[in-house]
């Protein structure tokens, strides 16, 4: 039955095809409004494994497949079959409008980001993203941008006596965003600033 509907569906099953195999046409009008509801039924069934799925729990691991890279410090993850999209924990990077720093930033993650990793859940944000650290096997994804200098210690979320010493020595050999004075430094107060950009 479920060929025949489908063959109905994508009009395989023409209305002279119905004919000479004798089905009446209410026959054949109840046969496309069954493949019509089996069709929307199976589409909702899409539409519902796609919504945002429940908030993770704080401290949970998760192996997860790379979706995409939003941004210097947000990315897509695909962990347990649901997706989610994840704020980089304890660090800020320069927004994409912050040229080239922001685009610098995004591709230096795409590129520290192997197509599985690690999420290590610590909280979920107002935007209801999850906030989490990132695993490139032993290493802290996060930690790693800072200490290239594309990314800078977001101090608000962030303290880390860490992650404050490798930006200080990034600063120190004036590595990517400290490379020239600006308000790539400071991502949260370009925000500010900018916010009816």
């Amino acid at each position: 039955m479920k060929g025949l509907l489908r063959r109905l569906l994508f009009g395989a099953l023409s209305t002279a095809t119905a004919r000479r195999a004798g089905w009446p046409a209410r026959t054949l009008l109840l046969l496309v409004l069954a493949a019509l509801v089996y069709g929307l039924g199976e589409y909702e069934g899409r539409r519902e494994t796609r919504r945002t799925p429940s908030p993770l729990a704080q401290g949970q691991r998760l192996d997860c497949d790379l979706r995409s890279v939003h941004d210097g410090d947000t990315v897509r993850l695909d962990c347990d079959g649901a997706s989610y999209s994840v704020r980089v924990w304890g660090i800020d990077a320069p927004e994409l409008k912050q040229k080239p720093w922001g685009e610098a930033a995004r591709d230096a993650l795409r590129a520290a980001l192997p197509s599985r990793v690690r999420l290590e859940v610590i909280d979920t944000d107002r935007y209801k993203r999850t906030v989490g650290r990132l695993w490139r096997g032993n290493d802290d994804v996060g930690l790693e941008l800072v200490r290239r200098g594309q990314v800078a210690v977001y101090e608000q979320y962030n303290d880390s006596a860490e992650y404050r010493r490798v930006e200080a020595q990034a600063r120190r050999q004036r590595l990517g965003i400290w490379s020239v004075e600006g308000a790539q430094q400071t991502p949260w107060a370009w925000r500010r600033v900018n916010k009816a950009q």
